[in-house]
């Protein structure tokens, strides 16, 4: 073969090749979108399966749907549907997979900063969200419980891998790898922190789930932004949930109680831990990270506007979350 026709050849084959190493904000509301409707098909497909199954042997649905082994089923349709976005959407458009800024190498002292921050997190902030969800109780809204055991260590083993690890990667490679990635791309690192954290408490769909989901959204968006490593945000998410699942069962299975009286010194305490947090973690921002300079550069394009699809998954998101609100106040 001559130089001309192998040149042609390259060429040929070099566009059906090329792999973009960054989202924008299109791939933002794409993804948003898929996040919001997949693990809704998923938990239908599921109780799809369970229905024909109590079908085939002539019991009620409910004989099925109520129990434990069953509502754990369910905890998987968000894991399943946020990995097969992430795998799926990135081969159909061509993205690296490393686009997120997952990098496995990472510094010890990183770790342990990470694991530090989440238990901050976790006591700097749970008491604040107790008693948001007190005075949404007193208002009428109906709290969710979890709805699967976790009274003994073969419930805690499996509480852990539905609610701490699973959630904990697929989340974070949804939320702050795909999502804050392409806002990044538009917006300043502040805006897009914020954004994706937003749209990870409205994704929740519920008010109980949406105070915490920013806070704990903020944070995982600032540490990926200011360490450049989406795993230090999976470590911190997955530390945060792991605690939840373990003071659970702690106090399910002992006298083991963490929780604050409702009075007004402890809404005092809980409010004096939120300021806490938020100035040990401006600590840590002004006195480690700024000077470790390990974020790398990330490029921005001019545009400011927000797509049409990252408009339209807002919408979509904020609609369902309204409606949910509603029934749960009505369908008592």
């Amino acid at each position: 073969m001559n130089n001309n026709s192998q040149q042609s050849s390259n060429e040929n084959i070099q566009p059906s090749a090329f792999r973009r190493n960054f989202y924008n904000n299109t791939d933002s509301g794409r993804v948003y979108l898929l996040a919001i409707f997949a693990p809704l098909l998923v938990s239908l497909l599921i109780s799809m399966i369970g229905g024909l199954i109590a079908g085939g042997k002539g019991v009620e649905a409910s004989t099925f749907t109520n129990e434990p082994w069953y509502q754990a089923l369910l905890f998987l349709a968000s894991p399943i549907a946020f990995f097969s976005i992430f795998l799926l959407y990135n081969k159909a458009s061509k993205i690296s997979y490393s686009a997120v800024g997952f990098k496995i190498k990472v510094s010890w002292q990183n770790i342990l900063l990470a694991i530090a921050i989440a238990v901050i997190a976790l006591f700097g902030l749970q008491y604040f969200i107790n008693f948001i969800d007190v005075g949404l109780e007193k208002i009428g809204y109906e709290l969710a419980e979890l709805t699967i055991p976790n009274n003994n260590f073969g419930w805690l083993c499996l509480n852990t891998l539905l609610i701490a690890i699973l959630p904990a990667i697929g989340e974070e490679l949804i939320f702050r790898g795909m999502i804050l990635q392409g806002l990044r791309r538009n917006f300043s690192d502040a805006l897009a922190i914020l954004i994706s954290a937003l749209m990870f408490a409205v994704m929740h769909g519920s008010l109980q789930q949406f105070i915490y989901p920013i806070l704990l959204g903020l944070i995982t968006g600032w540490i990926v932004v200011r360490s450049g490593n989406l795993l230090l945000s999976i470590i911190v998410h997955f530390v945060n949930n792991f605690l939840v699942v373990l003071f659970d069962f702690l106090e399910k299975t002992t006298s083991f109680d963490i929780k604050l009286p409702v009075s007004w010194w402890g809404i005092l305490i809980s409010i004096l831990l939120l300021v806490i947090t938020g100035v040990i973690l401006y600590l840590v921002d002004r006195l480690y990270f700024k000077h470790k300079n390990q974020t790398e550069e990330y490029k921005k394009e001019l545009t400011k506007k927000p797509s049409l699809y990252l408009i339209i998954s807002w919408a979509v998101a904020i609609i369902l979350l309204i409606i949910a609100t509603i029934v749960n106040f009505i369908g008592k």
